[in-house]
């Protein structure tokens, strides 16, 4: 099966993803998040959130499944029930390896008050219902594949909010800062990229070199600030002044 995700070239909206077997579509197209957290980013190095450098937006590319994770109780809140990690094999994803990027991660996690999915630190995030669907088809024994690629949302989709943008957090500030996807709800002590099992036994690979070091010092910033997710600062993409209900 092949999972094709098309989201737009700045990330500014929810993706779609589609499953697709032999005989065509199995199940979607259904929202998909590929849009990574201003405050997570910055912290970690990234401002800009280059999709080549850690905590940056979803690179662009072709993958390959390796493997699903289950999330401890505690954590299910930010990323649903599993994890399942993807292997960059071409285009901007394998580019972005050589920067640590060396895992990609499809998740869930609860909605944001407004009912839409919320931004990550670099991953992809899918409802419940889809995320289910994923591990059934991640479990079936054949081959998993994934694509993210452009598609560029038309005007039409745009204001019928056929293709909205990531959940809006304003009405949860907690702080003094401008960011309005700030929900406090990331633990930056722990992520599915560095955890096998439900004892978040770190593991090699995402853990190692380059992107442990990214790891550490995206931590360390995290504990520092305020914590939790943000969508973006004043003149970035998603502030209020240009932000719509769609």
């Amino acid at each position: 099966m092949k999972l094709i995700v098309e989201v737009d070239a700045g990330r500014e909206y929810l993706g779609r993803i589609t499953g697709v077997g032999s005989r065509g579509p199995v199940f979607g197209p259904d929202d998909v998040c590929a849009t990574a957290r201003g405050k997570a980013a910055r912290a970690a190095g990234n401002p800009e959130r280059d999709p080549l450098r850690p905590f940056g937006h979803v690179p662009f590319g072709n993958y390959k499944f390796k493997e699903a994770r289950p999330i401890p109780d505690e954590h299910r809140a930010e990323y649903g029930s599993h994890a399942l990690v993807l292997e960059p094999v071409s285009g901007q994803a394998l580019d972005a390896e050589s920067y640590g990027r060396l895992e990609l991660l499809i998740h869930g996690g609860d909605p944001g008050p407004d009912g839409r999915l919320r931004r990550t630190n670099g991953d992809l995030r899918v409802d419940a219902g889809m995320l289910s669907k994923l591990v059934r088809a991640a479990s079936g024994g054949g081959e998993l594949l994934l694509e993210v690629r452009e598609s560029k949302p038309g005007l039409l989709e745009r204001l019928t909010g056929r293709r909205p943008r990531p959940s809006d957090l304003r009405a949860r500030r907690r702080d003094e800062d401008d960011d309005r996807d700030d929900d406090d709800w990331t633990d930056y002590s722990w992520s599915p990229s560095t955890s096998s099992d439900a004892s978040t036994r770190v593991v090699g690979g995402a853990a190692a070199g380059i992107a442990g070091a990214a790891l550490a010092s995206h931590l360390a910033a995290g504990r520092e600030a305020t914590g939790g997710e943000d969508a973006d600062a004043p003149g970035e993409t998603g502030d209020v002044a240009t932000d719509t209900n769609y």
